[in-house]
């Protein structure tokens, strides 16, 4: 019912219902203590499905964002909206705040198109920004999952999707997520050609620009847990098991970034078994560096400090690895390696059946 007077008006408990969507509200028109003309909505929504009627009654802002993420499945809803007509807001809502969870979803971003399935999601705003909590989804094996996200979008159509405390469980660089990839990305992952599960926890952020043209750039710091991959870097290295930690960025074109390696075991020509393998790592646009880059020359005058190199154990002494990779192909590396106090007489064990004359020390 409602009731009132002249500028000022009151209705309560209004109900509808559009398709399977239940909608309730109640609210007040008239001026604020501004003194101001505004027209004030309490809403609940119930089942409504995320389809393009609805993606249609948003206003424009809302339409290009919903363009670039593609979300689907049924969304409950509560909060307050203003129109305020005296603003000349050509009849659109301004939404001050409200709370609501989407079931059964799904999400692609158009610049990644790698569909998120079965998407439930908490969410609250605050006219400013959006709260994510309790996210869940998977894609095919792989399960993601966090509890803290924010996005935001401004008055330039500029929108960012941040994700704390993110997990990513059985991740797998498959042929369609290396489709979905830029190009320039898919050319670095292709050239390092991961094989095998990972699992990936952190934050990453995502940010763009409504409208087409404008290309999605990254930032992440993240820890990845290797648990008998494969990958290409120059050699083949085999049933990698151990962590990297690494942040950087994508800026749509490059990415850059730092980190470290701590590698329990990898094997590397399908024989030879390194261990404790631990360093530095960075990553400039196609160039991958691993401890501290090698000189042009045969030789340098003085070498670093072990901690900035590539250190592993192999037959009982040390190795440490400097190496400067052009991921490519083909892909071209440049490689500075030493041995100290490793063990001839455990390499003849390990590696050369029958050979037990082998003694001494090697550097």
């Amino acid at each position: 019912h409602f009731h009132g007077t002249g500028e000022a008006w009151k209705f309560e408990d209004f109900e509808g219902r559009h398709g399977n969507t239940e909608v309730a509200f109640s609210g007040d028109y008239g001026r604020n203590q501004a003194g101001r003309l505004r027209l004030l909505l309490d809403f609940a929504v119930t089942g409504a499905d995320l389809d393009r009627k609805l993606q249609e009654a948003l206003p424009p802002a809302a339409q290009s964002v919903w363009r670039e993420f593609n979300p689907e499945g049924t969304l409950q809803l509560t909060g307050r909206a203003y129109w305020r007509p005296e603003e000349g807001s050509s009849g659109e809502f301004q939404l001050a705040h409200c709370s609501g969870e989407l079931r059964d979803g799904r999400l692609m971003l158009n610049s990644f198109p790698f569909p998120l399935n079965d998407v439930s999601v908490q969410l609250k705003y605050d006219g400013q920004t959006v709260y994510l909590t309790r996210f869940r989804a998977h894609h095919d094996d792989m399960q993601m999952r966090f509890d803290n996200g924010t996005a935001t979008y401004s008055a330039d159509r500029r929108w960012c999707v941040r994700l704390e405390k993110l997990f990513v469980d059985d991740l797998e660089a498959t042929p369609q997520f290396r489709r979905a990839l830029p190009p320039k990305l898919a050319e670095i992952v292709n050239t390092l050609n991961p094989r095998g599960e990972q699992s990936i926890s952190g934050m990453v952020e995502f940010a763009g620009k409504a409208g087409s043209g404008f290309p999605v750039t990254a930032a992440w710091d993240t820890e990845t847990i290797y648990s008998g991959a494969t990958v290409n870097a120059g050699v083949e290295l085999r049933d990698v098991r151990g962590k990297a930690a690494f942040s950087g960025t994508w800026d749509g074109q490059s990415a850059t970034g730092d980190g470290t390696i701590r590698l329990n075991s990898v094997k590397i020509f399908n024989k030879y078994q390194l261990t404790d393998v631990e360093g530095p790592v960075s990553l400039r646009g196609s160039r991958l560096i691993l401890g501290t880059e090698p000189p042009e020359g045969r030789y340098r005058t003085q070498d670093p400090a072990p901690a900035h190199r590539l250190s592993a154990r192999f037959i009982e002494g040390l190795i440490l690895l400097d190496a400067a990779v052009v991921l490519g192909d083909p892909m071209r590396y440049r490689v500075l390696l030493t041995l100290k106090d490793g063990s001839l007489k455990r390499y003849a064990q390990l590696y050369m059946t029958g050979n037990n004359r082998l003694a001494g020390r090697m550097n």
